[in-house]
């Protein structure tokens, strides 16, 4: 039940599950809340990869420190950093801030 479940990360009583298994009983909002999904599976609109190494959903990022930020030295770097482990991205993204100078 994922009332429980989501109360027994941060709480605990003498027979808890039976206490919220009765309150969503008789609760109407919990009753008229929509379930489950009828069919779990990826949804039509999910991105599926085509890649070994290609990661769509948590921002995994790759940073390397640099001193020159010219074109040739950024291109050595993803070389170095990216492409020789990996292959070529199809999309690079940047913030296209200023390097910091700290």
């Amino acid at each position: 039940m994922r009332t429980f479940e989501k109360l027994r990360r941060e709480y605990y009583w003498p027979r808890m599950y039976r206490d919220v298994e009765l309150h969503v009983q008789q609760c109407i909002d919990c009753s008229s809340a929509k379930g489950r999904p009828t069919n779990p599976g990826p949804s039509p609109g999910n991105v599926l990869p085509e890649r070994p190494f290609q990661d769509s959903f948590t921002g995994y990022v790759l940073a390397k420190a640099m001193q020159d930020t010219s074109a040739l030295a950024v291109a050595q770097a993803y070389d170095s950093t990216v492409f020789q482990r990996y292959g070529a991205s199809s999309i690079i993204k940047t913030t296209g801030k200023t390097p910091c100078t700290d």
